[in-house]
């Protein structure tokens, strides 16, 4: 464990971003397909065995 009485030095910024009130975003409405073309497609698959080379592996060292 290293303890430090005091740091040798600071280093500052040369410049910082301004601190500013912004405004709220209006509503935003998105104009596009309707009814069941508008939905959500879910697809079911078949669970298929991935190959070693894409198994991700951990290192213990």
């Amino acid at each position: 464990m290293t303890v430090v009485a005091a740091p040798l030095s600071f280093t500052l910024p040369l410049r910082v971003a301004p601190v500013e009130v912004m405004a709220l975003a209006a509503l935003v409405v998105a104009v596009g397909a309707t009814g069941a073309a508008a939905g959500v497609v879910k697809l079911w698959l078949t669970p298929r065995v991935v190959p070693a080379l894409f198994v991700p592996l951990t290192r213990n060292w």
